[in-house]
Parts: structure tokens; C-alpha cells; sequence
């Protein structure tokens, strides 16, 4: 409203409220008044396993790869396919799908934590969906759309749920850190060339395939995984 049709404005706008936040708490929080002594400082117990860390980010990038694309390449392929009316209720179906499942796994979290198959389950869905997508222009889509944001609610939760569950206590800040930078890191390279394809290309489904194809470490790692206690 602010700056409309201007995109670069629109985003410097919504940054705003986190630069003031950020200024805010560098000087308003209480600063520390003393020296913390050696004992306080939890050391871990042993060191982090990379090997480990590696799976659960690109695990994690997958459905992070997933989400970004179908918000930035659905539009393009509907437009490409003559159905841009469809649009808004794709995105709206497939950002508001993923709230049910998302608590869905959280009802049943004790049922289905340290196993595998409900992330193969997920990863499965999320292929489907995406292939339904890429096949489709029309109501069908629009249904893709929706189990493919049902799917990617599962995939979100369940990969949060990794670092604490796999990891030592004092390991698990590292390990999620680690996660992130590994997950995000997959995600915005799968964009990057998914924007390549779609460039080269002139069509949208090529960006939808390769979308398809981040998918798979959500398929192959799991089974890799000793899902145990720490």
C-alpha cells in the first residue's frame, strides 16, 4: 500500500520492523555484570557428528527447496499454462495446507518420532503432488497444491524435530545450527538453478522437475539414519 507495484520498496518496508527490533534490543537489553565462571559453561560431551549433521540439513533442505520453489515457480508455470486465474487459490491452498498436518504430527508425535517411514511417506506425497502439478491445469492442480502444502507441513515438522531427538543436550544447539546452514544452503542453490532451467528453458516444468529431484534426500537419507535415543 505503501509503495505499490514497487517490489524493491515493498521489501525494504517489511525489513524495516526487524532493523528497529535489532536496534532496540542492542541497546535497550541489560548487559551482563559479571565474568561467568568455567563451571558454569556446559562443555559437550563429545564432538558433533558431521556425518549426521550433513543428512539432517540436506533432509531438511529438501522440504526448504520444496517450499521455496512452489512459491516462486508455481505462479510462472500456471501464467505459462493459460491459467493464471488459478493463482491465488493455489498458493492460498498450498501455504494454508500445511497447518493441519503440521498439527496433525503434533498430536500423534509419540506415535511416529525415531521412524522412518513417515519421512519416506512425506517425501513420497510431496513427488505426487508435484508431479500431479506438472501434469494438470486445472481443479486437479489446485488439489495438488493443497496435498502438496499437507506433505510439506509433515517434512517441516518432522525435520525440526531431528536435532533434539538425535542429539546429546549440549549438542543440540550446534546441531541445529549446523542444520540450518546445511538446509537453507541446499535450498537456495536448488532456486538458483531451478531459475537457470526456467530461463533456459522458457518453460516452468523444468524448474518443477528439478524441485522433484531435491526431494529425493528425503527418500534416501532416513533409512541411513539410527533413529535412537541420545
Amino acid at each position: 500500500m505503501l509503495a505499490p507495484g514497487n517490489w524493491r520498496l515493498i521489501l525494504a518496508a517489511s525489513s524495516l520492523p526487524i532493523f528497529i527490533a535489532s536496534a532496540l534490543l542492542a541497546t535497550l537489553a541489560p548487559r551482563g555484570t559479571g565474568r561467568v565462571a568455567d563451571a558454569d559453561v556446559p562443555t559437550p560431551t563429545r564432538l558433533v557428528d558431521y556425518g549426521l549433521l550433513w543428512r539432517l540439513g540436506l533432509i531438511f533442505g529438501a522440504n526448504n527447496s520444496v517450499y521455496f520453489g512452489t512459491n516462486a515457480f508455481l505462479p510462472l508455470y500456471l501464467i505459462g499454462v493459460g491459467r493464471p486465474d488459478l493463482i491465488p487459490a493455489a498458493l492460498a491452498l498450498y501455504n494454508f495446507g500445511q497447518l493441519p498436518s503440521s498439527l496433525l504430527i503434533m498430536a500423534f508425535a509419540h506415535r511416529i518420532e525415531r521412524r522412518a517411514w513417515p519421512y519416506l511417506c512425506s517425501g513420497a506425497l510431496l513427488l505426487a503432488s508435484i508431479a500431479t502439478i506438472g501434469l494438470t491445469a486445472g481443479a486437479w492442480t489446485l488439489v495438488a497444491t493443497a496435498t502438496l502444502g499437507f506433505a510439506s507441513g509433515i517434512s517441516l515438522v518432522l525435520g525440526l524435530a531431528l536435532p533434539p531427538l538425535l542429539s546429546e543436550s549440549p549438542e543440540v544447539g550446534r546441531v541445529s545450527a549446523g542444520m540450518f546452514v546445511v538446509s537453507y544452503t541446499f535450498a537456495m542453490v536448488v532456486s538458483v538453478i531451478c531459475g537457470l532451467a526456467n530461463d533456459l528453458t522458457a518453460d516452468a516444468r523444468s524448474a518443477l522437475v528439478l524441485i522433484a529431484i531435491s526431494v529425493l534426500p528425503l527418500l534416501l537419507l532416513p533409512p541411513t539414519i539410527r533413529f535412537h535415543g541420545p
